[in-house]
């Protein structure tokens, strides 16, 4: 027969294993059953994104395509956000690694467009997903005053 103790330590025991399961399952967001996996989504898109997206968000809703003008862009160190006053959310906008100018086909990588995007008079077209990390904005299209550069496929 078990003494107190050793079903103390027991009890204690099963509390230990059954807490970070039942903690993820009581914080995730109720998505509704709408959600889709990140990578079947951003695969209609005409780039692969970094891994990192879909390794770090798991699962999330795609909110489609948006158009962010340069009054709601904001940039705070080397990140850039945007922010849309109507859903009073600010959202972390990612930079794809290569865009190509539509009308002479230069590529440039998308670290060489931060500075166009963050100078004004930009208009950015915007996948926009909601994550369980946050709101998150895959940057396909930057329109500029007299250029647009679009993603790219790599080699």
């Amino acid at each position: 027969m078990l003494s107190k103790s050793e079903i103390a330590l027991l009890v204690l025991g099963v509390l230990i294993i059954l807490t970070p399961p039942l903690l993820v399952y009581s914080t995730y967001p109720d998505t509704g059953g709408s959600e889709a996996g990140l990578e079947k989504v951003l695969s209609d898109l005409p780039v692969k994104p970094p891994p990192f997206l879909i390794g770090s968000m798991g699962y999330g809703l795609h909110r489609g395509r948006d158009y962010v003008s340069e009054s709601n862009i904001r940039r705070v160190d080397s990140s850039i956000y945007a922010y849309w006053p109507e859903k009073n959310k600010r959202v972390f906008l990612m930079l794809l690694p290569y865009y190509v100018d539509k009308a002479s086909n230069k590529v440039v990588s998308g670290d060489s467009l931060r500075p166009m995007i963050a100078s004004g008079n930009v208009t950015l077209v915007v996948e926009v997903f909601e994550t369980h990390k946050g709101t998150i904005g895959v940057i396909i299209e930057v329109r500029l005053t007299n250029q647009t550069y679009f993603t790219m496929k790599r080699s």
